[in-house]
């Protein structure tokens, strides 16, 4: 996979401004823009003990979530793509004499995570309460137990045979890299990284036999590593340069996955509303996918989100929905095929929490509006190309959208962070696009809401998707933004946005 990279800070830029004030964006996609961008690039990661609370059965499907996923195929013409994993697919047991779907044991009630997971046969239905949804389903590799064979080749055979077109991939383990003593304690603290790559390629054959006997001829790809490719523990991260280069089999793989969460002790303003900051995150990102380019596997990062250990006050706010918009689409422009956001029962970075919790009814929550944001600003085309306009400050961003290699779409992100209860007037950028004179005007798509801590009365284009309001379809609160316009005159077009909001400009 060619990774499109600029050296030194990483900031691909089109051009210089032309004059003062202005952008000029070109017609085409210039030296640096992306190669084309899959639909479902930004996607969602699934914890494997909330799959049935997301997707309900094929008797009662979530319609909740049915809606909310239906609306992020409206705008690009594919559904997101779905992985299921996280910590509790190493803790998930196959029983296949289970009546219930699934069984959670929690050590405490109020943990965000049980620490066992057991799943029979009805389990699977899931995968099919909402026609058209593909999966990457997770296997557990950390447990090691005197039959560990027989029952990851049970999970196996079973995931096979009753997911059927639904199984598009599988994951063998979770964060593996953190196995060794702590925070997972799947392994003594002395477990090297040559013996998870001996234990995950036998593994890995165990379950490709189990599907090869269930479903012959049918061809199921394996993501891996699945490295957290992290130092919280302590220890030196394991480098995915490394575990290829010492031999993790590469005979049954589709893709190449890390993952990525950030840290939970800086301000909304440098964590979450922070071009730079999204920059430097994914730098060591790009360069890993371009030091694996020889493997010719699409580079994904496979479960991310703005903060570890399922986030905290702030990703469940506007802030972090403006982020996941800027991570999403700085992600796409420089090649990262797919990007997981992680969801799960109760955790709080969530784009949206599907069923009651705590006496809580099911919302819809800011960083669902961030993923309407990025999919409109991509938009349904069969050849979508992504560059990054250079801006000057660490607190905007700016992209031009490409579709069959025309420019379509404009989008601007003002990451100043400004909050609700705010006694000064909430500030604003302009910014002025030079195009080129075919465009005599765009429609304007605006996220708005009322400041980067906000967890409600949100809107895009005017469209609210609260479950109260009309159970995740798009539901018109504001006439005059759903219906904005604004002129291009002489080749410009200038649009004002609000800190802590965004645009997409839709050029016609």
């Amino acid at each position: 996979m060619a990774m499109a990279m600029a050296s030194g800070s990483l900031l691909l830029g089109l051009l210089a401004q032309q004059a003062a004030g202005e952008l000029l964006v070109p017609h085409s996609p210039p030296a640096g823009a992306s190669e084309p961008v899959p639909k479902g690039v930004s996607s969602f990661s699934i914890e494997f003990s909330s799959v049935v609370d997301y997707f309900g059965n094929t008797t009662h499907p979530n319609e909740y979530s049915q809606n909310l996923l239906s609306n992020l195929k409206n705008a690009v013409g594919a559904f997101p793509k779905i992985r299921i994993g996280g910590a509790t697919q190493d803790r998930a047991f196959y029983n296949p004499n289970q009546n219930a779907a699934i069984n959670l044991t929690y050590e405490t009630p109020t943990d965000d995570q049980p620490i066992k997971v057991t799943y029979g046969p009805d389990f699977f239905q899931s995968y099919h309460a909402i026609p058209g949804l593909e999966f990457s389903h997770g296997l557990n590799l950390a447990y090691n137990g005197s039959d560990q064979s027989t029952q990851l080749s049970s999970a196996a055979a079973a995931a096979c045979k009753n997911m059927g077109s639904t199984l598009r991939l599988s994951e063998l383990g979770n964060e593996p890299d953190f196995y060794p003593g702590y925070p997972s304690y799947n392994r003594p603290p002395n477990w090297t990284m040559a013996e998870y790559i001996r234990e995950w390629n036998w593994k890995t054959g165990v379950v490709a036999k189990a599907m090869e006997e269930e479903c012959p001829g049918v061809n199921v790809g394996v993501v891996a590593p699945s490295f957290i490719w992290s130092n919280w523990s302590g220890r030196a991260p394991w480098d995915p340069q490394d575990v290829f280069r010492m031999g993790l089999d590469r005979s049954y793989m589709d893709t190449d996955c890390e993952e990525r969460y950030g840290l939970t002790d800086l301000s909304m303003q440098s964590l979450l509303m922070n071009h730079t900051g999204v920059v430097g995150s994914l730098a060591v990102h790009l360069e890993a996918a371009r030091d694996l380019s020889y493997l010719g596997l699409p580079y994904t990062l496979d479960e991310v989100n703005g903060m570890a250990l399922q986030g905290g006050a702030w990703t469940w706010s506007m802030g972090s929905a403006l982020w996941a918009v800027d991570f999403a689409l700085w992600s796409a422009t420089n090649n990262i095929k797919r990007i997981n956001f992680h969801q799960g029962t109760g955790y709080r970075y969530v784009a949206w929490q599907p069923v009651p919790v705590d006496g809580a009814e099911p919302n819809t929550r800011p960083p669902y509006y961030g993923q309407i944001m990025v999919a409109h600003a991509l938009g349904d085309s069969n050849s979508t190309r992504l560059a990054n306009i250079r801006l000057s400050g660490d607190t905007e961003s700016a992209y031009a959208v490409y579709h069959n290699n025309i420019l379509s779409r404009l989008v601007a992100l003002n990451l100043e962070a400004w909050y609700a209860n705010s006694t000064s007037p909430r500030p604003s950028k302009e910014y002025t696009f030079r195009v080129p004179g075919r465009y005599t005007t765009a429609n304007v798509l605006r996220f708005m809401g009322p400041g980067a801590d906000a967890r409600s009365n949100l809107t895009f284009g005017g469209m609210s998707y609260d479950y109260e309001l009309g159970g995740g379809k798009p539901v018109v609160i504001d006439e005059m933004r759903k219906k904005e316009r604004v002129s291009v005159k002489d080749g410009l077009v200038r649009v004002e946005v609000s800190a802590s909001s965004g645009v997409v400009l839709v050029l016609r």
